[in-house]
């Protein structure tokens, strides 16, 4: 009975997630079905946790099986109207005949990539399910409270201290204990291994609609092996989730850039403010992202698109809004994780470069990937004005020194924490999906072609006839 609930446990967020997508991509053509069962199942988990938060204590409801899912039906109700109307289901994504003629029509180095990538998989389970929770801020900030959750069915525990993390990576686990009724510290992890085959398979699809499928398959293969990700896939820490949420709210909004249809931009919009439930860095995602947003959607390629002036309309309300709501966060009611220092400290700018540069090129933790996008911006500029890159680019950037920035600004025992190195990597670990997005867009496995000159031409041809 316990596995049978385990596997409600994962198939629920699952439905509920691929129906709810369906609410946004309408149209077949959209999104596979792969891609949208992995979104499905990072929206899905993420309404049942916001559910769990915002809306069932409020309620003085407790925590059970029926009480959670039953409110939720609605949404799988719209989903699945809309996924029967305009026929985005087919059985066909399940003919096995039809499955092995596509990989069979691979070339031999793509399906090479396809069982490395699997056998990374097969690793981040095994490793995932073979033990309990072993991180301490793993143990201590999540896995704890998302017991007491399970024990007094609620988030609302007045004797238990308050948490300024977010709450999605405690009551995901939460609602694992809760469908199978039990507290079984190995079995609630299920959900971080599939968020791994998740951002493999959203990752993938975001590259594939822009390149070659060799291309999306070299930088789905280089992501899903990065060190540092492959290590934190296997914890139960909130940085890899922010990365996926961050990652996909990012390619849908770069879609919409390319070719903006409303839905896109909605869809994009729904998992980035999921961040603020994952973790405090969410507030500088968003706003960093925002920002590339609004510098982005006053450029004349998107004069034409639909609901352009109300959509810029609403960015400068936001900006105003969100000026005076980062005002009051900063300076009025100061956040646990925001201690300024009194006055700026410029003999930190040195050692910030230095360590950041280290970080990233000099360590292990990403391979080359941050000496490839150098010489890729070098070589393949030109590029970055294709389908909008520039703002991947900004985005990148703005990350980087952002960090930098929050280092640089706090108070000696925060700024201390850069040199134990985990914290800073982790950190770099949130964007690194989009990091590797943006190398995707510039890559390219043909020789550069480069135009002869005329004397170029006589000369070769004049060495031709002597022959």
């Amino acid at each position: 009975m316990t596995y049978l609930m385990l596997i409600y446990a994962v198939l629920f967020p699952v439905l509920l997630g691929y129906f709810t997508i369906n609410i946004f991509l309408q149209n077949k053509d959209d999104a596979s079905f792969p891609e949208r069962i992995a979104l499905g199942f990072c929206i899905g988990l993420m309404i049942i946790t916001a559910e769990m938060f915002f809306v069932l204590p409020k309620l003085n409801i407790s925590y059970s099986v029926m009480s959670i899912s039953i409110p939720l039906l609605p949404f799988i109700f719209l989903g699945l109207y809309i996924t029967i109307k305009n026929k985005i289901f087919s059985l066909a994504v399940f003919n096995p005949i039809s499955f092995v003629k596509e990989f069979a029509d691979l070339s031999l180095l793509e399906k090479l990539f396809i069982l490395l990538l699997l056998f990374r998989v097969f690793y981040v389970f095994s490793s995932e399910m073979i033990k309990p929770v072993a991180g301490v801020d793993a143990w201590g900030g999540y896995s704890m409270r998302a017991n007491v959750y399970f024990l007094e069915k609620t988030s609302n525990v007045p004797a238990f201290p308050p948490t300024v993390r977010g709450q999605h990576n405690a009551l995901s686990q939460t609602w694992v204990f809760t469908c199978i009724n039990q507290w079984n510290d190995i079995l609630s992890k299920i959900n971080f291994p599939l968020y791994y085959i998740a951002l493999l398979i959203i990752f993938y699809c975001a590259v594939r609609r822009f390149k070659p499928r060799s291309i999306a398959l070299l930088s789905t293969y280089i992501l899903g092996s990065l060190p540092f990700l492959v290590y934190h896939a296997t914890l139960e820490y909130c940085d890899f989730m922010i990365g996926i949420y961050l990652f996909a709210g990012i390619a849908f909004m770069h879609l919409w850039f390319n070719n903006p249809h409303i839905r896109y931009l909605l869809l994009s919009l729904a998992f980035l403010f999921s961040l603020i439930t994952i973790k405090s860095e969410g507030f500088l995602h968003l706003t960093i992202v925002f920002v590339v947003f609004a510098l982005t959607i006053f450029s004349k390629k998107l004069d034409k698109a639909t609901g352009i002036n109300i959509i810029r309309n609403i960015t400068i309300a936001g900006i105003i809004i969100g000026a005076a709501y980062m005002y009051q966060k900063i300076f009025l009611v100061p956040n646990e994780s925001l201690l300024f220092l009194p006055s700026p400290d410029f003999s930190r700018v040195p050692a910030l470069f230095s360590v950041f540069g280290d970080y990233i090129f000099i360590r292990d933790n990403w391979n080359i990937i941050w000496s490839l996008l150098l010489i890729l911006l070098i070589f393949n500029f030109r590029k970055l004005k294709e389908m909008n890159s520039f703002s991947l680019l900004a985005i990148v950037v703005f990350e980087l020194f952002g960090f930098m920035t929050y280092y640089f600004t706090q108070i000696d025992w925060v700024y201390n924490m850069l040199f134990y190195v985990t914290p800073a990597v982790r950190n770099i670990l949130q964007f690194m999906p989009v990091t590797m997005f943006l190398i995707a867009n510039l890559l390219t496995l043909e020789m550069p072609e480069y135009p002869l000159s005329e004397s170029s031409l006589i000369t070769n041809k004049s060495r031709a006839d002597n022959k």
